[in-house]
């Protein structure tokens, strides 16, 4: 299973931690085209697969995305390791957690709440496996379904 995750940061709103699982899947095609013989030899060619990989950050129009699965060193450890590795975030070993200098987080697992603080918090991120983040989202502004949550500021 796959952990998506989630940071929200706003100047008057917490920051929001969403992780959900999504399963991996890998796809697929077959393409079944030829080429017309010139007069050369030429040979046919039954199946072509083309893989390529994900750039570890994405800007996308409302947030940062940060996938772990491009870089393998990321990948060694836990999900706390993973997050300390980010430049705009923070996690202390007491369990706060900042981004760009900015605390009051409300972290969400498949979109619903969870009240974890302190060294709970921390145990819950080492004890899901970095290898199992699909990606990580830093937000500026989070959606109205999350606005009115946490002390943020």
């Amino acid at each position: 299973m796959k952990f998506r995750i989630l940071l929200w940061l706003s100047m008057a709103l917490p920051c929001l931690l969403l992780a959900q699982m999504v399963p991996k899947t890998k796809q697929q095609l077959t393409d079944s085209t030829m080429l017309r013989n010139n007069g050369s030899d030429s040979r046919r060619i039954d199946t072509v697969l083309v893989e390529g990989a994900r750039p570890l950050e994405q800007q996308l129009l409302d947030r940062v995305r940060i996938r772990p699965g491009s870089n393998p060193v990321l990948l060694n450890g836990n999900t706390f390791a993973v997050l300390n590795a980010i430049p705009s975030i923070e996690v202390d070993e007491l369990g706060n957690l900042s981004l760009q200098g900015k605390t009051g987080v409300l972290i969400t697992i498949n979109g619903k709440q969870t009240y974890l603080t302190g060294t709970s918090l921390v145990g819950y991120l080492k004890s899901i496996p970095a290898s199992s983040l699909e990606s990580i989202d830093l937000m500026t502004i989070p959606p109205a379904k999350w606005s009115a949550e946490g002390a943020g500021g």
